[in-house]
């Protein structure tokens, strides 16, 4: 987050995980997810297999939602997650997460470990850091004023601009920013990168407001900086396949929004370099909601 906002914390990084073999255990996560981290701390479940992940959402909340020590707080959420599998598996498991509270003119980083004892650790520091007030709630006197001026002034706007303004696809566009995003209409195109790895699933997550993509690797996938070189010195190879290979070597990618109307909504990048050491990864993009994107393109 690049403002340092008194008062909020951020939660990112992943866990990862085996699961039980019993019938519920995917349910036992999501239930986990949905009662016990919600509604405060928010992750997107992943299952490949017999493995999962869960990715915590980086946007920041208010620290005094999460009690007097925010940090221990979410520990002892997190050790409920860890409660739900047998020992062995909570030991095996790993976890990346941190959260860092901003308070006034310090940060608090605190990483959370798994232990080999199967059970959540954390360690913390405190560091001095440019941080900025949190906004004053306003008077009721305030908020009166400015209403009835907001609302002069849109009255006045409304008359003018309903010359020229289609207020019907308007309305279309603010009912579809609405919406939640279904992942089974949403198109997901990676041509590009089709030779070197393929989007297996497509997951809505945070109520639709971001897409989670699944890729897998295929076996032509460049692992190394040497297969990267080997396919680039390759005289036959096209300027389009030489940018893709390029894409990976750095470890990113870039996605690319489209409407239903085809039109470019805007692009977000995502590291991929993970595939160099694992079978698949998850990309987690967040939605424009105004319009909900129709067609997401993978390209470099």
């Amino acid at each position: 987050m690049n403002e340092r906002v008194e008062g909020t914390i951020v939660l990112d990084g992943i866990i990862e995980g085996k699961l039980t073999p019993q019938p519920n255990a995917e349910a036992r996560l999501q239930d986990w997810i949905d009662n016990t981290a919600a509604p405060n701390l928010k992750f997107s479940l992943s299952i490949e297999g017999n493995s999962f992940s869960l990715l915590a959402d980086d946007r920041p909340i208010l620290a005094e939602v999460l009690g007097a020590s925010p940090a221990r707080t979410i520990e002892q959420r997190l050790q409920e997650l860890l409660d739900i599998l047998p020992e062995q598996l909570r030991r095996s498991a790993s976890s990346t997460l941190r959260s860092t509270e901003y308070r006034k003119g310090k940060e608090i980083q605190t990483l959370y470990a798994i232990g080999p004892d199967g059970r959540f650790h954390s360690a913390q520091r405190i560091i001095e850091a440019k941080t900025t007030p949190a906004p004053q709630p306003m008077s009721l006197k305030d908020k009166l004023r400015f209403g009835a001026l907001g609302l002069g002034v849109a009255l006045v706007i409304l008359a003018v601009s309903s010359i020229f303004v289609d207020y019907r696809e308007l309305v279309e566009n603010v009912i579809e920013g609405f919406t939640p995003l279904n992942p089974e209409g949403l198109k997901v195109e990676a041509d590009r990168f089709s030779p070197y790895f393929n989007v297996v699933k497509k997951e809505a997550a945070s109520g639709g407001k971001e897409a989670v993509l699944t890729v897998r690797r295929t076996a032509a996938f460049p692992k190394t900086d040497a297969e990267c070189d080997r396919l680039l010195n390759d005289p036959n190879m096209s300027l389009p396949q030489r940018l893709a290979v390029e894409a990976l070597a750095h470890g990113y990618v870039r996605c690319e929004y489209f409407d239903r109307k085809n039109g470019f909504r805007g692009f977000t990048i995502h590291r991929v370099s993970e595939l160099r050491q694992k079978e698949a990864t998850t990309l987690v993009l967040p939605i424009p909601r105004k319009p909900c994107p129709d067609r997401i393109v993978i390209t470099y």
